[in-house]
């Protein structure tokens, strides 16, 4: 049985790290800041996962942010999933290339059938990660892209007709609760199609361990993911990996993470 997830995922923007609340970003360091000022040696140490998203407005994979890719990925040995406005079989080799191990999707899931199907010939489902970002409207869950603003139908058909064959893991984002600390929105879990192989990952409102803890003992979770910086600051994702320990929820066993 495959063990249950704890990711933390950072937000990149024009070169800054960012909290992001409701789809609204707030630059809060760069990659120096991340790694001394922000000690995130001892983050990486708690978590399964890292998720690194390039959601700048401008044109989106510079040289700087695939430095800011192998950097991490050289120095947080850990598995780590790099996206954001990937639409092309070129944009993911060079994000492998640089590091990554798996590739986040999200625009190329809302267009390009072809490249879709060039990507999963080449890496197979298990090296792309779906991102969905959903919204409640009139008590239906709707995915929205364009960083929140288009509409692109409801959750349950995106995922059979344009997500469940091309990826092996989804995260689901909650735009309403996005860096509110609320809680996860578990209705969400009702909108995914019984028949999706696909794991399950939520985010969107997490803002202490007991978030966590209860995320990943939801049935047909597999993992959790937040992006809240400043509310992990200190031991806060240690404390949620020991509560999950105590809850009988299966961890990967991790070892300390040393920067440099």
């Amino acid at each position: 049985m495959l063990k249950k997830r704890l990711i933390f995922t950072l937000l990149w923007d024009e070169g800054h790290f960012s909290l992001s609340r409701n789809f609204r970003l707030q630059h809060v360091g760069d990659l120096a800041w991340l790694t001394d000022k922000y000690n995130f040696a001892a983050v990486a140490s708690s978590i399964d996962e890292l998720a690194l998203i390039d959601v700048s407005r401008s044109p989106r994979q510079s040289k700087e942010f695939l430095d800011v890719v192998s950097k991490l990925a050289s120095t947080f040995h850990m598995p780590l999933s790099v996206g954001g406005g990937v639409t092309s079989i070129d944009v993911v080799d060079s994000l492998l290339q640089a590091g990554a191990d798996k590739v986040i999707l999200n625009s190329a899931l809302q267009f390009d059938n072809d490249q879709l199907f060039l990507m999963r010939e080449k890496y197979g489902k298990q090296g792309l990660v779906a991102s969905i970002d959903v919204r409640k409207v009139d008590g239906n869950y709707l995915v929205f892209g364009e960083n929140g603003t288009c509409n692109l139908g409801s959750l349950t058909t995106h995922i059979s007709e344009r997500v469940a064959d091309y990826a092996g893991e989804i995260i689901i984002n909650s735009i309403d609760r996005d860096g509110t600390g609320q809680g996860l929105d578990f209705d969400i879990l009702r909108y995914v199609p019984r028949d999706c192989e696909s794991q399950i990952a939520l985010m969107g409102g997490v803002g202490n361990p007991s978030h966590i803890v209860e995320g990943l003992n939801a049935p047909h979770v597999d993992a959790v993911a937040t992006a809240n910086l400043l509310n992990f600051i200190g031991t806060g994702l240690l404390e949620a990996r020991v509560a999950c320990g105590d809850a009988g929820i299966a961890l990967p066993q991790r070892l300390p993470v040393e920067a440099g």
